[in-house]
């Protein structure tokens, strides 16, 4: 065991506390029996001496001398004499007169008996004045207090593998699962949460292992979520700087052809002298112009960070059809047929975000579909699919058709394929209503499929 762990302090502690034990207890035995003890004895014998005494007072000789016996047997010793120093008991003769071989208690004193309590009492029997003693020995406190003395080496042995044991278990029960929690800590300070603490304890020990463990796994959740949005937020830093950079270069493009064409129109350059001509061009760019600065302003409102939604349960069902009839114009223009499957279906949207979404979506099927042909329109459960017939396809990526200015076929410009914010409009709208969509090209159809399902 090293000097500093844990088990090492908890047996040094045990075993210090146990000697410590030890001597306390030895002390107070060695040196307060010996004082009980002779208490105990004292006592021993002034019970005794009061009870003969009481007999004597009571009863006739005989039954006395009986019970006397019995005090004998419980290493109490009783005598009793004349006030001539006669002993006349321990004899069994009834008669007092008649005792031919009594004892000089003179010879009694000169016998050594080391640590003796006695009790000493003068009582009257039959009109004489008798002395009754009662005694015992003590020597025995010593050879106590000697063999206490010889134990003390076994009682140190005792005491040794005692706080072997104690620490052995205080280290399964207790030691032991705090290194393994004190070994958790350590891993939740170098960010690693895999692993857990087994500790089966019904205990604090064991709620605290829980707690920890618990603790590891929030941490981890939310460490990992942090890490999500950390990163979200690093992508959406890159998507705004990449789309101001294009956004820039949208706004710069028409701003150089309509100062180029004024700088010539001013200095009467060649075919610029005919400045109705320019004029009416520069009008159409500028209006180009603001129609993109519109979008641009739509898509930030749509932002997920910044859109506050005003929802209300409506059949989408009949805000489709009404959007269907707006765009009756382009529709008959471009000789298209329009083929639908509408269920009824009702859902909580804001109705202008969600609705330029949808208008959006007819204005691209319309825009890019191919004459003459159909666009069908779906409305199921929880779908929503609108396909039509397109060209050049296999030029389309359907990852990146949400991008902001991707336009639908790259060989449209601004002019003749609209500024490429349409479908990005498209899936901020949704994604802000918690939906999702997607495009799916098959051959020469392309779909694009809002899935109301969270």
């Amino acid at each position: 065991m090293k000097n500093n762990s844990l088990t090492y302090k908890v047996f040094r502690n045990t075993l210090i506390m146990l000697l410590l034990n030890f001597v306390l207890i030895y002390g107070i035995l060695y040196f307060l029996l010996p004082s009980a003890y002779s208490n105990y004895i004292k006592n021993k014998v002034d019970i005794s001496y009061n009870e003969i005494m009481y007999d004597l007072e009571q009863e006739n000789y005989s039954d006395v001398v009986n019970k006397i016996n019995d005090k004998i047997n419980d290493d109490i010793d009783v005598q009793i004499s004349t006030s001539t120093g006669k002993v006349i008991f321990p004899i069994n003769q009834l008669d007092i007169d008649l005792v031919p071989r009594a004892i000089d208690i003179t010879k009694i004193k000169t016998i050594k008996k080391p640590d003796i309590v006695a009790k000493s009492g003068v009582f009257t029997f039959d009109n004489k004045s008798l002395i009754l003693r009662v005694s015992t020995l003590k020597s025995g406190i010593n050879d106590v207090r000697s063999s206490i003395f010889g134990l003390i080496p076994l009682i140190l042995m005792v005491v040794f593998i005692m706080a072997l044991i104690i620490a052995f278990i205080f280290s399964k029960m207790i030691v032991s699962p705090i290194l393994k929690i004190h070994k958790k800590a350590n891993e939740i300070s170098l960010l690693n949460f895999d692993n857990k603490i087994v500790v089966k304890q019904n205990n604090e020990i064991g709620d605290l292992s829980k707690c920890l463990d618990e603790m590891s796994y929030k941490l981890k959740t939310a460490i990992t979520h942090l890490e999500a949005d950390v990163a979200e937020a690093d992508l959406r830093e890159i998507e705004r700087i990449n789309y101001m950079a294009t956004v820039s270069h949208e706004l710069k493009t028409p701003l150089t052809i309509i100062k180029g064409q004024n700088e010539c129109m001013l200095n009467n350059i060649g075919d610029f002298k005919n400045h109705n001509k320019y004029l009416v061009e520069n009008i159409i760019i500028i209006e180009q112009l603001e129609n993109l600065v519109n979008e641009i302003l739509e898509s930030s409102k749509l932002d997920n960070f910044n859109i506050k939604l005003s929802v209300v349960k409506i059949n989408l069902k009949e805000l489709i059809q009404e959007l269907i009839q707006e765009q009756d114009y382009l529709i008959k223009q471009n000789n298209l047929n329009i083929k639908l499957n509408l269920e009824e279906y009702y859902i909580t949207i804001d109705i202008d975000v969600f609705s330029k979404a949808i208008k959006n979506l007819l204005e691209n099927s319309i825009k890019y579909a191919n004459k003459n042909s159909s666009i069908n329109i779906e409305l199921k459960k929880d779908i929503f699919k609108i396909t039509n017939i397109a060209n050049n396809l296999d030029t389309l990526d359907v990852i990146t058709i949400f991008n902001p200015f991707v336009r639908g076929e790259q060989s449209r410009n601004s002019t003749t394929g609209g500024h490429g914010l349409g479908l990005y409009i498209v899936q901020k709208a949704i994604y802000a209503h918690n939906y999702n969509i997607k495009a799916v090209i098959n051959n020469n159809e392309i779909s694009f499929i809002i899935n109301f399902k969270r």
